[in-house]
């Protein structure tokens, strides 16, 4: 795997045969008044190449120990990310439920579902990019003021939902609402006040970087009905279809997850 060591390697074999094929030379019997000396100094240029091939596997041996603790650190980390997450119940950022505890919330309304027709939907709600581009592309990561219009989405979610109603992080910029006794029709009133809310709201406190005052953040949502026998990730991953289809129709929309047949 490393090329230059490969290469290193192959002069030293081949200088190791030239100077197998030179002691042969100098040790003819035309030379044996001078063959002790020749001898040593055979023996020298033969064991020269093996020192350096020697080196050369040290070496890539090495290299090899490093690349392996190198990726046992970052399986470590990615474990002890995945552990967290599932330690943890809330989001830190929000104070939302996290995606586990969510879809266990999902699969107890489903045992209800079966046992008696309840039915349940999903939302996903997501603010749509409103960073310059610029931004985003110096910055993979979410800056300070992102973070604050996060929390203050989590807010402004948890104060129109029903204390009936759970909210949840989806994915890094994604909220998920898991609405009882609701179906999507009668959660279209809900979300069309969240967007609403949203739009209208008060960003006296956030700069814009640069954009214009009367610029605020939108919302795409989406929204699943459940379907009686899916499972909590089949019913999430509908809704998270419908919200890419209304990203793809320019954000700012309400996407129906049954209106397209997903």
């Amino acid at each position: 795997p490393f090329p230059r060591l490969r290469q290193s390697g192959l002069i030293l074999a081949a200088a190791h045969v030239l100077v197998a094929l030179l002691a042969v030379v100098l040790i003819s019997p035309q030379t044996e008044r001078f063959l002790q000396p020749l001898q040593v100094i055979a023996w020298v240029l033969v064991l020269m190449p093996h020192a350096g091939l020697a080196a050369v596997a040290l070496h890539c041996q090495t290299l090899r120990a490093r690349q392996e603790i190198v990726q046992l650190e970052l399986q470590c980390i990615a474990l002890q990310q995945k552990s967290e997450e599932k330690a943890s119940p809330t989001d830190p950022l929000t104070g939302a439920d996290s995606l586990p505890r969510i879809t266990e919330f999902i699969n107890q309304l489903r045992e209800r579902h079966a046992r008696k027709t309840e039915t349940f939907c999903v939302a996903l709600v997501e603010m749509d990019p409103w960073v310059p581009r610029a931004q985003q592309l110096s910055s993979a990561r979410s800056t300070p003021l992102e973070q604050q219009v996060q929390m203050m989405l989590g807010g402004l979610l948890s104060a129109q939902i029903r204390s009936v109603d759970r909210l949840g992080r989806h994915r890094a910029a994604a909220f998920c609402l898991v609405l009882p006794d609701t179906n999507s029709m009668q959660a279209i009133w809900v979300l069309h006040r969240i967007r609403a809310s949203m739009r209208y709201g008060e960003w006296k406190d956030i700069e814009t970087l640069g954009q214009s005052s009367h610029h605020h953040p939108t919302l795409t949502i989406s929204v699943a009905e459940y379907l009686k026998g899916e499972t909590a990730e089949q019913l999430l991953n509908r809704a998270d279809m419908a919200l890419q289809h209304g990203r793809s129709l320019g954000l700012d929309q309400i996407v129906i997850a049954e209106d397209l047949n997903f």
